[in-house]
């Protein structure tokens, strides 16, 4: 898997399934090689900041200007910001919530 860069641009799979539940949103990622009997991932967003990230990744933003976003928008260090972004956007990878 290639390493998530500040210059990357992701876009949600248009393969995943997103709904808002009170505070939170449930995404579940729908591969062409998954069944629905196979469904039992998916992944919850209660972290503001999370949800915050997850709407700013629109196939158009880097990843560099979402952590401009986070850092302009939340008390957050700019390293720790990057950390956390990169740890999350590999995280999304994985599941193939992203591309």
């Amino acid at each position: 898997m290639e390493e998530v860069t500040l210059k990357k641009i992701y876009k949600k799979d248009p393969g995943t399934i997103v709904k808002p539940i009170d505070d939170e949103l449930v995404i579940l990622p729908l591969g062409e090689e998954i069944e629905i009997s196979d469904l039992g991932y998916f992944y919850v967003l209660k972290n503001k900041t999370a949800i915050y990230i997850w709407n700013l990744i629109d196939g158009k933003m880097s990843v560099g200007d979402i952590k401009e976003a986070i850092t302009n928008r939340f008390d957050i260090d700019s390293e720790k910001a990057e950390s956390d972004i990169v740890n999350f956007l590999n995280e999304l990878r994985k599941m193939k919530a992203i591309v």
